[in-house]
C-alpha cells in the first residue's frame, strides 16, 4: 500500500496539529516531531495513543517513552560543493572563515524547533566569539534540510549545514558530487519522536 508523506516546518506542523486537535479532525496517522515540552505535554494530557512497537528494542533509549514513541536522531554536518569550494572543511569554525562570506547557509532556528535544539547545544560547545564570527560571513537561513542541500548543488550557497542522509539522497537522485564532513569538534544529534494520537483516523 502507498504511504502519503507531508513535510512541514516544525512551527507550521505544531500549529496545524493544534488546530486539528481543537476541531477533532486529525488528518495524519503518524507524526514525527522534535522531542521537547510540546510532545511531553501531549502525553501528559492523555492525547497520545499507547502502543507497543515490536521493534522498540532496536531503537536508542535516549528520550524514549516506551509505549508512546520511539526516538530517531539526526545530526547536522558540513556539506559542500567541490566544484565551487576546493578546500577540505573539517570544523564548525571553518564556516566562519571570512573568505566564505555570502557562501554559507545554515538551518533557520527562528522557524524550526529541531534547528533551535541544534544551535542551543552547539552554543554550549563553541564560544560566543564563534557565533559572532559566523554572523559576519552573512549566512543564509533555510529551514528544510533538503533545500539546504539543493542550495549546495546549485551553488547558491556552496557550503551548507544539513543532514548527511539528505545529502546522500540528493546525490543518489541527481548524480551530483558533494562532500560531507563530520566536524572534528563534534556533532550535535537532534532527537525526534514518532507517535500517533488517540484520535488519528486509522
Amino acid at each position: 500500500f502507498a504511504v502519503e508523506e507531508a513535510i512541514y516546518k516544525t512551527a507550521d506542523l505544531q500549529g496545524r496539529l493544534e488546530t486539528e486537535l481543537r476541531a477533532g479532525k486529525l488528518a495524519a496517522d503518524f507524526i514525527r516531531f522534535p522531542i521537547g515540552p510540546w510532545v511531553f505535554g501531549l502525553k501528559a494530557k492523555g492525547l497520545l495513543l499507547e502502543w507497543q512497537n515490536p521493534e522498540e528494542k532496536a531503537y536508542a533509549t535516549i528520550h524514549a517513552e516506551p509505549g508512546y514513541w520511539v526516538p530517531t536522531m539526526w545530526a547536522p554536518v558540513i556539506i559542500w560543493n567541490p566544484q565551487k569550494v576546493q578546500d577540505t572543511l573539517e570544523s564548525w569554525r571553518d564556516l566562519a572563515n571570512p573568505k566564505y562570506s555570502g557562501r554559507v547557509a545554515i538551518g533557520d532556528a527562528s522557524k524550526s524547533a529541531g534547528w533551535t535544539q541544534y544551535f542551543y547545544v552547539l552554543s554550549t560547545r563553541l564560544s560566543e566569539k564563534y557565533f559572532e564570527d559566523l554572523s559576519r560571513v552573512k549566512p543564509g537561513f533555510i529551514v528544510s534540510s533538503e533545500t539546504l542541500v539543493e542550495a549546495a548543488v546549485s551553488g547558491e550557497y556552496p557550503i551548507v549545514v544539513s543532514t548527511s542522509f539528505s545529502a546522500y539522497r540528493v546525490v543518489a537522485q541527481k548524480k551530483v558530487d558533494l562532500r560531507v564532513a563530520y566536524p572534528k569538534d563534534g556533532i550535535v544529534p537532534v532527537v525526534d519522536a514518532f507517535f500517533t494520537f488517540k484520535s488519528s483516523p486509522h
